[in-house]
């Protein structure tokens, strides 16, 4: 008959070769990680794409983790209005375009599309526009308007679904 003491004892020790099996294996490329050591490819997934040149280093670090996002702004200037769709994406948590660039006076439409939960679309605290939607809506007929009026940097994400990358940015220039 095992003592209370030699069975916590064996728990504890199976407990520790458990975890131990866990730190010392293998990750999805089949290299083996040591305890301390780091992934060689750690970097790149913590941080995201390299940007293109043209990206605004604020819209940059703001949605470097953004769903759909791949270092590249997509210029639209010379448009009045745009339409950006919330909800995009096979688990509709990005914005469609994540990054773009406009000119003063454009008008961007956010059009819900009811994938991926309830969304919103607001200005961080830090974005030279501000803008909001109001609360959260998992409805297809959702639509909100803003006219970018001023020239400067708009970073903007859902609030319940940021931590996921659901960002978006907007550098907004002076029109000719």
């Amino acid at each position: 008959m095992s003592t209370r003491r030699e069975l916590l004892a064996t728990a504890v020790l199976g407990t520790s070769t458990l975890l131990a099996g866990c730190v010392i294996g293998s990750d999805d490329d089949n290299q083996q990680v040591q305890p301390g050591e780091a992934r060689d490819d750690l970097e790149e997934i913590e941080r995201g794409p390299e940007p293109d040149p043209d990206v605004p280093e604020r819209i940059h670090e703001h949605v470097i983790t953004a769903r759909g996002y791949d270092g590249s702004i997509e210029d639209r200037t010379g448009e009045e209005e745009i339409e950006v769709f919330v909800g995009f994406g096979e688990d509709g948590l990005a914005f469609e375009p994540p990054v773009i660039r406009i000119e003063t006076g454009t008008t961007l439409r956010f059009l819900w599309t009811g994938v991926g939960g309830a969304h919103n679309v607001v200005a961080r605290p830090e974005s030279d526009a501000q803008f909001s939607s109001g609360e959260e809506v998992d409805t297809a007929d959702k639509e909100f308007e803003h006219t970018f009026e001023d020239a400067g940097i708009g970073t903007y994400w859902c609030t319940p679904h940021r931590a996921t990358g659901m960002r978006g940015g907007i550098e907004i220039v002076l029109s000719d």
